[in-house]
Formats: C-alpha cells, structure tokens, sequence
C-alpha cells in the first residue's frame, strides 16, 4: 500500500468535522481514510 499526505483541504475538513462533532469513523467514511489515519492529525 503506498502512502500519501493528507491535503490540506482534508486537514481543514477534518477541523470542521470535528467541531461539528463527527466521530473519526464518521469522518473517515467521509474522507475514504482509515479511522487510525484521522486520529493521528
């Protein structure tokens, strides 16, 4: 599996999902990402 950055439209995706209370998975659904993946920004 080859690695790769998030962009940082995904970094600032992430900010508001989170501020509207997703959870990782849910973010992660979402970004087609691996919830360990979110947790880790």
């Amino acid at each position: 599996m080859s690695y790769h950055h998030f962009t940082i439209e995904e970094r600032e995706s992430i900010l508001v999902y989170r501020t509207q209370g997703l959870n990782l998975s849910q973010i992660a659904k979402l970004l087609h990402r691996y919830p360990s993946s979110i947790s880790r920004e």
